[in-house]
């Protein structure tokens, strides 16, 4: 079944979402880059606060993710507890440092994922290289958030993503600037999550604060289309805001 996915940024946003069914709480500096760390410290105080639920972390924008700080943070986070950690393919060069980065951690409990940023490394040739080296998780984003992941991949070649991962067993979600609008199409793809920020955070504030009449319209919007196809209808609760963007 599809979850949700969505990034909170502090403790403060962990005590606005607590209850709230989202299904993987994704804990990332959004002020920082694609894929932003927000400290040992503060992700320690959100897991320990939201422990029970599906937690993810972001590692930073590491162009080589085998580098010794990554490594050492990686380590503390799955120490921690964390389910997923995430890490970005910023070149097609870099899938080596990866390779050499599953190696050293040789995680058993938390999940490496691997990110391929729609507008910079997705492609088929990338997926089954970072499957060979041993990633079981995979998602695309967008390295800009100006940018849209449905608008640079059509739906068919999402749809081979999801199905592409599904055969070889492996976790996959689909992020990048994803609006209220686009879920109805994208759980039809039925990837394991969509990731969602922007969306769920106050019109006026772009990406910068969750807002939690926002956040509970969207999951209504989601359960809906997760259980009965879209008839056409209006989405009359939700602020359909251009300028929002989704990150994860």
């Amino acid at each position: 079944m599809t979850n949700i996915l969505t990034s909170i940024k502090n403790i403060q946003e962990a005590r606005l979402i607590r209850d709230m069914s989202i299904g993987i709480v994704d804990v990332k500096n959004v002020d920082d880059g694609a894929l932003g760390f927000v400290g040992v410290e503060e992700a320690e105080k959100i897991f320990n606060f939201l422990k029970t639920r599906t937690l993810s972390i972001t590692m930073g924008d590491y162009v080589n993710p085998a580098e010794k700080k990554c490594i050492n943070d990686a380590l503390l986070m799955n120490k921690i507890g964390f389910d997923f950690i995430k890490l970005g393919l910023f070149n097609n060069a870099s899938i080596k440092y990866h390779k050499k980065f599953l190696e050293i951690t040789n995680f058993k409990e938390t999940k490496p994922v691997c990110v391929l940023f729609a507008d910079k490394t997705f492609s088929f040739e990338n997926l089954e290289k970072i499957i060979e080296i041993g990633y079981k998780a995979v998602m695309i984003d967008t390295l800009s958030k100006s940018n849209k992941t449905t608008n640079i991949v059509d739906y068919s070649e999402l749809k081979r993503f999801v199905e592409f991962c599904k055969d070889n067993e492996i976790v996959c979600g689909i992020s990048g600037s994803v609006k209220i609008n686009d879920l109805a199409y994208l759980v039809q793809i039925r990837p394991d999550f969509i990731g969602l920020r922007g969306q769920l955070c106050a019109p006026k504030l772009g990406r910068d604060k969750l807002d939690v009449k926002q956040v509970s319209s969207v999951l209504d919007e989601f359960n809906y289309v997760l259980n009965k196809s879209n008839n056409g209808r209006t989405l009359s609760k939700v602020s359909l805001y251009s300028n929002s963007t989704s990150e994860s």
